[in-house]
């Protein structure tokens, strides 16, 4: 690979994630023996060591079931005799605390799904943990069940119920099939190359990769947020972002709550005002008044005590997705979610009705399934083909399934949240910059750090005097710093493509993930930046 690849404009004009590897090969070039890679989202934290165990135990029992069937169905031959005898063997030879907290998850459970016994679970697991079946095309149902009891009693979504949840291959299928099912001219037609999307800018890249995606390149209606005001938009940024929508009538709003990549958790205030704006949005055609919210909230784990959601201002016009990629470092575990709760499902059945009428996709499910839900509309494009007759084999799979509900119901994250914020903290006060008051560090979720170098070296400039003019007259790039900061061993990630509608502005500003490295590394990171930049003065 040629180094020139991170020519001047490059930054600005390449797409993050696409311009990574030309960094990383730069640094592997430079640093044959490693570099530290700051540029990745995936925790390196290890799992909850108890609820892997768990897992190994339903593992073991499901094996001596299958020794004792002999070839017997699963499906029609399983009954609770066999799993008793297995389970009763299984708990000889396997730690007693581990055994406890099997049977206690499992009580638990139980006492989310009425009519359900602990019998019935264990037949249902067994099963499961032998993939049996294609299952619920939404998910488990016991799995649906602690996804919403955790969203109601971590997170404070009072109105979850495990009817609103369908399970997906992480929030990035989530995100995708609700695009497939607004923007498919063969289904509901939402979505133009004429439309507007709205986000807070700055955002995860991929958003506005898919926003501007060629196969149907809407237009963005971006809101900024100001560092000044520590990652939140200023009134007046507010009250020009509503002028605008009032015109050009987004027909979403993207929200990542909290934010990637600021890492800021949104204050009531500020969601307040954007439920408003998006509940009085009319759009021509609709018969209800109000446009579609799609809230991103896979890092609200980090700040439960912290995080409000917009659904709670604007609950009839809230779709809400997540996963467990990030808190519960299960980012190959592909488990993510969509929720539409009753209220939300009534206004969009209600405000797509002659869409749905007229598509000769989605009519089939009105036909016939008079009570259908929304949440059967996003069940079907979930499917591979594009009539949903292969739906029913598209879900996550089961093991994924409950290995998830086990770390939802054993993992509380502390230690790992501990960890992360020394790490980010670190980090910070390693370069001596707080893109943000630090007063209000509590209201950021410590996995991201955000560092515009033109404004730390200009901050700086008694240190970098010679650096700070060679901005100030343009006569250095940002793709300069990034290459040194590569060769001396540091991989960030610039984020000026987070920032779709400045990204010139932003083209000094890099994204550094303290989630799959060390303390060391980030006190290393530290000293290399530093150096990096008295090398450049």
């Amino acid at each position: 690979m040629k180094e020139n690849l991170l020519e001047k404009g490059s930054i600005v004009r390449v797409e993050a994630f696409k311009i990574i590897n030309e960094i990383k090969a730069i640094a592997q070039k430079y640093n044959p023996d490693g570099y530290i890679d700051m540029s990745r989202g995936d925790p390196c934290y290890p799992p909850s060591v108890l609820a892997d165990e768990v897992f190994v135990f339903f593992q073991i029992v499901k094996n001596y079931v299958q020794d004792q069937l002999k070839g017997k169905s699963v499906i029609s031959g399983l009954g609770f005799s066999e799993i008793a005898e297995a389970y009763n063997k299984a708990k000889k030879i396997y730690k007693k605390e581990i055994v406890e907290k099997a049977d206690e998850i499992l009580k638990e459970i139980e006492k989310l799904l009425p009519g359900k016994t602990v019998e019935d679970l264990w037949i249902d697991l067994v099963r499961g943990f032998q993939s049996s079946g294609y299952g619920d095309i939404a998910g488990e149902i016991e799995v649906r069940a602690v996804v919403a009891h955790y969203l109601k009693e971590k997170l404070g979504l009072k109105h979850i119920d495990k009817e609103d949840i369908i399970l997906t291959l992480g929030a990035a299928e989530a995100i995708g099939k609700i695009f497939d099912l607004f923007g498919d001219k063969y289904m509901l037609h939402y979505l133009s190359d004429k439309d507007y999307v709205a986000t807070l800018s700055p955002v995860y890249g991929p958003y506005n990769a898919i926003i501007s995606y060629a196969k149907l390149p809407l237009k963005l209606l971006p809101l900024s947020v100001s560092q000044r005001n520590n990652f939140l938009p200023e009134e007046s940024e507010i009250d020009r972002f509503e002028n605008e929508a009032k015109t050009k009538k987004p027909r979403l709003l993207i929200l990542v709550n909290p934010s990637n990549p600021t890492g800021r958790v949104y204050d009531e205030k500020t969601l307040e005002r954007l439920a408003e704006i998006f509940q009085n949005i009319e759009i021509p055609g609709y018969e209800c008044k109000g446009s579609i919210i799609i809230e991103d909230i896979v890092y609200a784990d980090f700040l439960p005590d912290k995080f409000i959601s917009i659904s709670n201002f604007a609950p009839c016009n809230t779709i809400i997705i997540g996963s467990m990629s990030k808190f519960f470092r299960a980012t190959g575990n592909r488990l993510g979610y969509i929720v539409i709760p009753k209220e939300t499902d009534d206004f969009l059945k209600k405000f797509f009705s002659w869409s749905i009428k007229f598509s000769p996709i989605l009519n089939r499910i009105v036909k016939y399934k008079p009570d259908y839900s929304f949440k059967d509309l996003l069940c079907l494009v979930k499917s591979p083909d594009p009539v949903g007759a292969l739906s029913h084999t598209h879900l996550v799979p089961k093991i994924a399934q409950y290995l998830g509900m086990i770390r939802l119901l054993i993992d509380d994250g502390k230690e790992y949240l501990n960890t992360m914020r020394e790490k980010w903290e670190t980090f910070y006060s390693g370069i001596d910059y707080w893109p943000f008051d630090i007063s209000e560090k509590d209201n950021f979720v410590p996995y991201y750090c955000l560092v515009d170098f033109k404004d730390l070296i200009l901050q700086k400039r008694d240190s970098y005097p010679i650096l700070c003019s060679k901005i100030n007259e343009n006569k250095i790039e940002p793709e300069e710093l990034i290459s040194l900061l590569a060769k001396n061993g540091l991989v960030g990630l610039p984020a000026a493509t987070f920032y779709k509608e400045a990204k010139e502005k932003h083209k000094w500003t890099v994204r550094f993930s303290v989630a799959n490295v060390e303390i060391e590394h980030v006190e290393k990171a530290c000293e290399i930046i530093k150096r990096s930049l008295n090398e450049l003065n």
